[in-house]
């Protein structure tokens, strides 16, 4: 019972002790004894409260002058009754108490309130146990501490009241539905009250809990019991209801035969799980169950658990460890992305671990499978930007065959790779971006390696491809500038190394180059595929035998420090001239090395695309003879000035612009660009990688397309001739502007426009 009702029917069964004792002026009969009540059932000791100051009970005098008083306020009603015919007592006023809690006063309502206001919490209060009338006809009130007071009532004239229906009072500690009840006469206001037992509890079989203590509740009126401290074992566990004393909450399946951790509320950095929960094993940490728990530092998990949810110590930055134990089967997907991991060890037992589960864990250094590992796959993104990550164990006899999508990508700290004997697929970019890696042990297993496996790992610097090797994407080591020893085990029935070269062998395909190759000079080679050499800034030199009859247009697309291109003079598809390679039938500018110069003398017509890309040129010169310039982004480093020759009949320059004249499409652009107007559209890449920090756009342009801009990262101004509306109304291609710095658009209206 809560202790401000408790106080409240003290109050009331003091009031009718007043009402009582009112009644001795009329010195009526006495009534009838009333059949002894039943003992009601001891209150429970509530938890101690704070110290408070007592509630006000009403005080109720009687003046000098015979008037009530009421809280030291001299009230306008008479307390001494008119004299009573033969020689009887006269009539006494009636004092009783309206429904909504006020003195009424010979049937009349005051402003004063019969209940006294609630004070604050103080101490344990005494619950009432019973109320009942002794032989005597006295009211006897019985506390839950046992301790009694007994009211004598006097003696009152015979009176006939006409009660209304019985209010419900207040709850009093006497079984589930029981309590104070009272009813009013409707003449004269007179209360009768009475106590009535309830019926029998039924409590939850569990327990509720908190800090300190636990206690079971009645499911019908919320009562109640057992209020207890927690009685803890070894472990901090509670051996009455079970709870784990340190935050952790759980919740037993609705079958009754497990477990599951479902959240945490505690402010302990180190946690140590159950390994069971009111008599069930403890079997999983659920779905986001510790989630951006800051304080957590340390979890100890017992070997009962059998799954680590999804997201289960996600953003957990000050979780640095954790045992897994021996028993886990499954890690779902982000169960510790974004945490403060250090180190992981995962146990032989486990067979899956969901998608990004280590993603982004920035401190973790060491990553260890244990022997006879039963996990057959690394998934997706599983330690993607693992920035720190320096070791990674896989364990002697794996189960291992898979290695996924971008499963360590950006583990720039990861200096050597050994993948486990059976991986047979290594996926796209599984290593990207691993810019430490310097060496790297495939399996004999192996039987491919996906797009962009390991590209951009600029520290690599040698690859041995195993026999079983029959599929290698064209992507695989693109952008690793430093890679010079490329070679193919005996054996392989696709491929073949030569002069630090993968050739496919039937095809008689270059497939994959380095900066380290030479290429064969015998019709072992007769095409250079797409990217062979691509994104290889440290290519120096090339030399075309008379056998190779095709380049496709991107095998050298952003060598940007070819300094030699050598072609035999007994080719008879391709020739050299001014340090370009040109395919001599179609009259098409291939690749522009460093210090060329695109011939002027008409063997050259046509500039295809990725022919500039990644060269470092300050001044572009397009001669009168070239009719077509194909560029979806030019990759000019550096470049300051363009100019086209006099007499060209499709281009012409203005502002350091290479414009189409039918068109008046902008193609390429420079960081001194001035775009003329007239000017009606911004080419693909016109600027890519441009220095330009400010540019003019003028009113004409109705169209600026996919990376226009890109990867200018000095730009922060650009000046619009038009309107914001204007502006707004621009049809403007996605990624237009990707890559770029934080610019402004500043339009004539004066409207500034931030990216």
């Amino acid at each position: 019972m809560k202790k401000k009702k408790l106080f409240a029917v003290v109050l009331s069964l003091c009031a009718v002790a007043l009402v009582s004792l009112g009644m001795a002026a009329c010195q009526g009969a006495q009534g009838e004894k009333g059949d002894k009540g039943d003992k009601g059932i001891q209150g429970e000791a509530g938890k101690d409260g704070k110290d408070g100051k007592d509630g006000v009970t009403p005080v109720i005098e009687i003046s000098a002058d015979g008037f009530w008083v009421i809280n030291g306020e001299k009230t306008e009603y008479k307390a001494v009754g008119t004299d009573g015919e033969d020689g009887k007592d006269g009539a006494a006023s009636v004092i009783g108490i309206s429904a909504d809690g006020f003195w009424v006063i010979d049937g009349k309502k005051t402003e004063y309130k019969a209940v006294g206001s609630d004070g604050q919490d103080g101490d344990n209060g005494r619950g009432i146990e019973s109320v009942f009338y002794d032989e005597d006809g006295n009211l006897v009130i019985v506390y839950t501490d046992k301790t009694r007071e007994t009211v004598v009532l006097p003696e009152r004239e015979e009176h006939i009241h006409s009660f209304g229906e019985w209010q419900y009072y207040s709850e009093a500690g006497t079984g589930c539905g029981g309590g104070l009840y009272y009813k009013v006469c409707t003449a004269c206001n007179a209360v009768e009250w009475k106590m009535e037992t309830g019926g029998e509890h039924v409590w939850e079989e569990t327990y509720s809990y908190d800090e300190d203590t636990h206690w079971q509740v009645c499911k019908n009126c919320g009562d109640k019991r057992n209020v207890e401290p927690h009685v803890l074992d070894d472990n901090g566990d509670c051996t009455v209801c079970g709870q784990h004393i340190n935050g952790v909450r759980y919740e037993v399946s609705s079958d009754k035969k497990y477990a599951t951790v479902i959240g945490y509320d505690g402010t302990e950095g180190d946690v140590t799980i159950s390994a069971e929960y009111r008599g069930v094993p403890v079997t999983a940490i659920g779905s986001r169950a510790f989630s951006s728990c800051e304080e957590l530092t340390s979890v100890e998990l017992p070997d009962s658990i059998i799954t680590i949810g999804h997201g289960a110590f996600y953003n957990c930055k000050n979780l640095k460890g954790i045992r897994l134990n021996d028993g886990l089967k499954t890690i779902e997907s982000e169960a510790f992305n974004s945490s403060g991991l250090e180190t992981i060890v995962i146990p032989a037992s486990v067979e899956n671990v969901g998608t990004s589960a280590f993603y982004r864990c920035a401190s973790l250094k060491t990553a260890m499978f244990e022997d006879d590992n039963s996990l057959k796959i690394i998934a997706n993104f599983l330690f993607f930007e693992c920035a720190q990550l320096e070791n990674v164990v896989f364990g002697k006899n794996s189960k291992m065959d898979f290695i996924g999508n971008s499963s360590f990508d950006k583990c720039v700290s990861l200096k050597s790779i050994d993948i486990p004997e059976g991986v047979t697929v290594i996926d796209y970019g599984a290593f990207e971006g691993c810019s430490g890696l310097q060496s790297v042990k495939f399996p004999s297993t192996l039987q491919t390696l996906r797009s962009h496996s390991f590209y951009d790992c600029t520290s690599l610097t040698a690859v041995a491809i195993p026999a079983a090797t029959v599929s290698i994407n064209h992507n695989s080591f693109t952008g690793c500038d430093a890679l010079r020893e490329i070679v193919v085990e005996a054996g392989n029935p696709t491929y073949h190394s030569d002069g630090n070269c993968i050739i496919e062998t039937a095809a008689k395909k270059l497939a994959i180059g380095c900066s380290g190759s030479v290429l064969p000079q015998d019709d072992s080679v007769t095409e250079i595929g797409t990217w062979a050499f691509g994104d290889n800034p440290c290519l120096k030199k090339i030399e075309i035998s008379r056998y190779i009859q095709k380049i496709d247009i991107m095998s050298f697309y952003n060598c940007g420090g070819l300094e030699e291109i050598v072609v035999d003079k007994d080719n008879p598809v391709f020739h050299e001239a001014g340090n370009c390679l040109i395919e001599t039938q179609t009259k098409t500018l291939l690749r522009f090395g460093l210090g060329g110069k695109i011939p002027s003398d008409g063997s050259v017509t046509e500039i295809r695309d990725g022919a500039f890309g990644g060269c470092f040129i300050r001044n572009l010169y397009i001669p009168a003879c070239i009719q077509l310039f194909v560029i979806s982004g030019h990759g000019i480093v550096g470049l300051e000035t363009v100019s086209v020759e006099e007499g060209n009949a499709v281009y012409y320059s203005s502002g350091n612009c290479l414009i189409e004249k039918s068109s008046q499409t902008l193609y390429v652009g420079c960081k001194n660009s001035v775009i003329p107007s007239g000017v009606k559209r911004i080419r693909t890449g016109a600027f890519e990688g441009s220095e330009i920090a400010s540019i003019n756009i003028p009113v004409s342009v109705t169209r600026i397309e996919t990376f226009a801009f890109f990867d200018c990262a000095e730009l922060t101004e650009i000046r619009y001739e038009g309107t914001t509306e204007q502006w707004n109304a621009l049809e403007k291609d996605g990624s237009w502007d990707k890559n770029t710095g934080n610019y402004v658009v500043n339009c004539s209206d004066g409207t500034l426009i931030k990216k």
